[in-house]
């Protein structure tokens, strides 16, 4: 499968704005068994929903915060048996500083969700995320 890339607009409470590339794919898929029910009672109250659990791996770009140099991500892509994303998520942890995005579908072209960065005694930057998918690579 071919990367999809997702040119990026995040902002903070603060009105921080910053731009970003995300660049990633959706490889393996991971089989997990179905959860069963033992009463079977909440099944009646929630919506069954059969996804399939894909691993995610690609790389984010935010130059006002990680610099020129795209970062490895990886997590997982939950999937409709029809072949629409539900979630992806993805993270990376490294010593200098965590990342953390997750986002799902708004429409064909479009992907909103959130964004976070951990740095040591700084805490932890949180981030809305709205992108647009490039169709030039």
């Amino acid at each position: 499968m071919e990367d999809i890339i997702y040119k990026l607009v995040l902002k903070n409470a603060a009105g921080l704005t910053l731009l970003g590339t995300l660049r990633y794919r959706v490889t393996d898929i991971e089989v997990l068994a179905p959860a069963v029910e033992e009463d079977g009672a909440d099944a009646k109250l929630f919506p069954t929903i059969n996804v399939a659990i894909y691993l995610a791996e690609g790389t984010i770009t935010i130059p006002l915060l990680t610099g020129l140099r795209a970062l490895p991500v990886r997590g997982q892509s939950l999937i409709t048996l029809v072949g629409a994303p539900v979630t992806t998520f993805m993270s990376r942890n490294a010593p200098e500083f965590d990342i953390a995005v997750q986002f799902n579908l708004v429409d064909d072209i479009s992907i909103g969700g959130g964004f976070t960065r951990t740095v040591g005694a700084l805490g932890t930057q949180v981030y809305s995320l709205l992108g647009t998918r490039s169709l030039i690579g």
